[in-house]
Protein backbone atom coordinates (compact mmCIF):
# COMPACT_ATOMS: atom_id res chain seq x y z
CA UNK A 1 0.00 0.00 0.00
CA UNK A 2 1.10 3.53 -0.70
CA UNK A 3 2.09 5.71 2.28
CA UNK A 4 0.02 8.72 1.10
CA UNK A 5 -3.04 6.47 0.68
CA UNK A 6 -2.67 5.24 4.28
CA UNK A 7 -2.18 8.81 5.55
CA UNK A 8 -5.41 9.86 3.84
CA UNK A 9 -7.26 6.84 5.23
CA UNK A 10 -5.96 7.25 8.82
CA UNK A 11 -5.90 11.06 8.88
CA UNK A 12 -2.42 11.23 10.51
CA UNK A 13 1.11 11.79 9.24
CA UNK A 14 3.12 8.58 8.90
CA UNK A 15 6.90 8.18 9.16
CA UNK A 16 9.06 5.60 7.40
CA UNK A 17 12.13 4.25 9.20
CA UNK A 18 14.37 6.74 7.34
CA UNK A 19 12.14 9.70 8.29
CA UNK A 20 11.87 8.40 11.88
CA UNK A 21 15.68 8.24 12.14
CA UNK A 22 16.07 11.73 10.62
CA UNK A 23 13.56 13.14 13.13
CA UNK A 24 15.64 11.69 15.99
CA UNK A 25 18.91 12.90 14.41
CA UNK A 26 20.12 9.31 14.01
CA UNK A 27 21.16 7.16 11.05
CA UNK A 28 18.67 4.65 9.68
CA UNK A 29 21.12 1.86 10.51
CA UNK A 30 21.11 2.78 14.22
CA UNK A 31 17.30 2.78 14.49
CA UNK A 32 17.03 -0.40 12.43
CA UNK A 33 19.54 -2.16 14.69
CA UNK A 34 17.61 -1.19 17.85
CA UNK A 35 14.27 -2.25 16.33
CA UNK A 36 15.52 -5.65 15.09
CA UNK A 37 17.33 -6.34 18.40
CA UNK A 38 14.05 -5.62 20.17
CA UNK A 39 12.17 -8.07 17.89
CA UNK A 40 14.73 -10.81 18.64
CA UNK A 41 14.07 -10.33 22.38
CA UNK A 42 17.30 -8.56 23.30
CA UNK A 43 17.30 -5.99 26.10
CA UNK A 44 16.90 -2.47 24.68
CA UNK A 45 17.28 0.75 26.68
CA UNK A 46 14.17 2.43 25.22
CA UNK A 47 11.79 0.25 23.22
CA UNK A 48 10.81 1.40 19.74
CA UNK A 49 6.99 1.53 19.44
CA UNK A 50 5.26 -1.11 17.32
CA UNK A 51 4.68 0.11 13.75
CA UNK A 52 1.09 0.69 12.63
CA UNK A 53 1.77 -0.93 9.26
CA UNK A 54 4.43 -3.54 8.60
CA UNK A 55 3.74 -4.66 5.02
CA UNK A 56 6.45 -3.69 2.59
CA UNK A 57 7.60 -0.79 4.80
CA UNK A 58 7.48 -0.11 8.53
CA UNK A 59 5.38 2.97 9.30
CA UNK A 60 4.87 4.89 12.55
CA UNK A 61 2.41 7.67 13.38
CA UNK A 62 3.59 11.18 14.23
CA UNK A 63 2.41 10.72 17.84
CA UNK A 64 4.50 7.55 18.27
CA UNK A 65 7.60 9.25 16.86
CA UNK A 66 7.26 12.32 19.13
CA UNK A 67 6.60 10.16 22.22
CA UNK A 68 9.67 8.03 21.48
CA UNK A 69 11.84 11.15 21.21
CA UNK A 70 10.60 12.23 24.67
CA UNK A 71 11.23 8.77 26.15
CA UNK A 72 14.82 8.30 24.94
CA UNK A 73 17.52 9.31 27.38
CA UNK A 74 19.26 12.67 26.95
CA UNK A 75 22.79 13.11 25.66
CA UNK A 76 25.24 12.83 28.57
CA UNK A 77 28.31 14.07 26.67
CA UNK A 78 29.73 17.48 27.71
CA UNK A 79 28.40 20.30 25.55
CA UNK A 80 27.99 24.08 25.33
CA UNK A 81 24.52 25.47 26.14
CA UNK A 82 23.20 29.00 26.35
CA UNK A 83 21.87 29.74 29.87
CA UNK A 84 20.77 33.28 30.85
CA UNK A 85 22.48 34.68 27.73
CA UNK A 86 25.85 33.06 28.58
CA UNK A 87 27.52 30.06 26.98
CA UNK A 88 27.96 27.37 29.65
CA UNK A 89 30.03 24.19 29.32
CA UNK A 90 28.50 21.26 31.14
CA UNK A 91 26.64 17.98 30.91
CA UNK A 92 23.38 16.33 31.96
CA UNK A 93 23.54 14.50 35.32
CA UNK A 94 22.47 10.86 34.92
CA UNK A 95 20.63 10.81 38.28
CA UNK A 96 18.64 14.06 38.36
CA UNK A 97 18.73 14.58 34.53
CA UNK A 98 19.44 18.33 35.03
CA UNK A 99 22.04 20.20 32.97
CA UNK A 100 24.92 21.19 35.29
CA UNK A 101 28.17 23.07 34.79
CA UNK A 102 31.35 20.97 34.67
CA UNK A 103 32.40 22.62 37.97
CA UNK A 104 29.24 21.26 39.61
CA UNK A 105 29.92 17.67 38.53
CA UNK A 106 31.55 15.35 41.08
CA UNK A 107 34.57 14.99 38.81
CA UNK A 108 35.82 16.17 35.44
CA UNK A 109 34.62 12.99 33.70
CA UNK A 110 31.91 11.99 36.18
CA UNK A 111 28.33 11.54 34.89
CA UNK A 112 26.88 12.65 38.27
CA UNK A 113 26.66 16.07 39.96
CA UNK A 114 27.88 16.87 43.52
CA UNK A 115 24.33 17.00 44.89
CA UNK A 116 23.43 13.51 43.68
CA UNK A 117 26.77 12.02 44.76
CA UNK A 118 26.42 13.58 48.24
CA UNK A 119 22.88 12.25 48.58
CA UNK A 120 23.98 8.81 47.40
CA UNK A 121 26.91 8.85 49.86
CA UNK A 122 24.54 9.77 52.71
CA UNK A 123 22.24 6.88 51.82
CA UNK A 124 25.19 4.46 51.79
CA UNK A 125 26.37 5.65 55.21
CA UNK A 126 22.89 5.27 56.69
CA UNK A 127 22.57 1.77 55.23
CA UNK A 128 25.99 0.66 56.44
CA UNK A 129 25.70 2.46 59.79
CA UNK A 130 29.19 3.87 59.57
CA UNK A 131 30.89 7.13 58.66
CA UNK A 132 34.09 6.11 56.93
CA UNK A 133 36.08 8.60 54.89
CA UNK A 134 35.50 6.30 51.92
CA UNK A 135 31.85 7.39 51.73
CA UNK A 136 32.21 11.03 52.79
CA UNK A 137 30.82 13.35 50.08
CA UNK A 138 33.30 15.72 48.50
CA UNK A 139 32.86 19.41 49.10
CA UNK A 140 31.52 21.53 46.24
CA UNK A 141 34.00 23.47 44.11
CA UNK A 142 34.30 27.08 45.28
CA UNK A 143 33.02 29.29 42.49
CA UNK A 144 34.99 32.53 42.19
CA UNK A 145 32.99 35.75 42.40
CA UNK A 146 34.49 38.88 40.83
CA UNK A 147 33.12 42.42 41.06
CA UNK A 148 33.33 44.93 38.15
CA UNK A 149 36.70 46.25 39.43
CA UNK A 150 38.21 42.75 39.11
CA UNK A 151 38.37 42.10 42.85
CA UNK A 152 37.71 38.67 44.35
CA UNK A 153 35.23 37.77 47.08
CA UNK A 154 36.58 35.96 50.12
CA UNK A 155 34.77 32.72 50.97
CA UNK A 156 34.79 33.37 54.73
CA UNK A 157 34.30 37.13 55.24
CA UNK A 158 32.48 37.71 51.88
CA UNK A 159 34.44 40.98 51.30
CA UNK A 160 35.80 41.84 47.84
CA UNK A 161 39.59 42.29 47.97
CA UNK A 162 42.56 42.55 45.59
CA UNK A 163 43.84 39.34 43.99
CA UNK A 164 47.16 39.73 45.85
CA UNK A 165 45.30 39.11 49.15
CA UNK A 166 44.48 35.56 48.00
CA UNK A 167 48.04 34.47 47.19
CA UNK A 168 49.75 32.51 49.94
CA UNK A 169 53.36 31.37 49.74
CA UNK A 170 55.01 30.78 46.36
CA UNK A 171 52.07 28.91 44.82
CA UNK A 172 50.56 30.63 41.76
CA UNK A 173 47.09 29.30 42.64
CA UNK A 174 44.65 31.60 44.39
CA UNK A 175 43.22 30.50 47.72
CA UNK A 176 39.47 30.74 48.41
CA UNK A 177 40.13 32.72 51.63
CA UNK A 178 42.02 36.01 52.04
CA UNK A 179 45.22 36.32 54.13
CA UNK A 180 43.39 37.97 57.06
CA UNK A 181 40.92 35.08 57.35
CA UNK A 182 43.71 32.49 57.04
CA UNK A 183 45.73 34.22 59.80
CA UNK A 184 42.65 34.48 62.04
CA UNK A 185 41.96 30.77 61.60
CA UNK A 186 45.59 29.94 62.36
CA UNK A 187 45.47 32.01 65.59
CA UNK A 188 42.30 30.19 66.67
CA UNK A 189 43.96 26.83 66.03
CA UNK A 190 47.02 27.76 68.09
CA UNK A 191 44.81 29.14 70.88
CA UNK A 192 42.89 25.84 71.07
CA UNK A 193 46.18 23.93 71.40
CA UNK A 194 47.29 26.29 74.14
CA UNK A 195 50.34 27.40 72.17
CA UNK A 196 51.24 31.08 72.40
CA UNK A 197 53.13 30.92 69.09
CA UNK A 198 51.41 32.85 66.27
Amino acid sequence: MDKTYLENQMGVKLYTMTEFAEYLGWTQQRLSKIYHSQIKGAKVRTKVPDPVFSGLRLLWTEGQVKQYKKDIRPNYKPEWRKIDGKQVYGRVCRMCTDFKRIEDMSGKNSPYCYTCISRKGGEKRRLLGETTSKFKPRSRVHVRKYNPQGKLQCRTCKIFKDVAEFRAGTSPQLRPDCKDCLNARRRERYAKKGDSNE
